[in-house]
This record gives structure tokens, sequence and C-alpha cells, in this order.
């Protein structure tokens, strides 16, 4: 997913794109929202730069991924 993807509460979805429905992973995982930081079962995702994020880039699941790219390499 990249620093670049985030997940993002239903909550926090619906300020931010009001009236558009959102496109939902199926498999959820539990994870923190990376615009409040509240937790979040909703499997929505956003692109968005990790400055403008609650998280700066830096949830556990962006670092997983770092990780898992180095491997790759």
């Amino acid at each position: 997913m990249g620093q670049w993807n985030h997940a993002i509460c239903e909550e926090c979805w619906k300020k931010r794109k009001p009236g558009e429905e959102p496109v939902r992973i199926i498999g959820l995982v539990a994870e923190l929202c990376c615009f409040c930081g509240n937790p979040t079962l909703d499997g929505i995702y956003i692109r968005q730069d990790p400055k403008k994020t609650f998280c700066k880039g830096e949830a556990a699941y962006h670092k997983k991924e770092e990780e898992e790219n180095v491997k790759k390499s």
C-alpha cells in the first residue's frame, strides 16, 4: 500500500467525501484510522500526502510494507 495509501474510518471519510460511497476492501483487518487515530474495521483507504495525515506515514502497516518491500529488493 505504501505511505500514500491510508486507512480511513467511515466517519473521517464522510467528512472528506460527503455524499460519496467508498470502495471497501473485503477481508477486514483491525487498524487505526490514519486521519483521527481511532480503531477501524471499515476497510476504506484513501491516497493522501502523509504530511497531511494524523499518522504522518508512520502507522504500523506503513512500516510493515516498507520492510516487505526491502526484503523483495
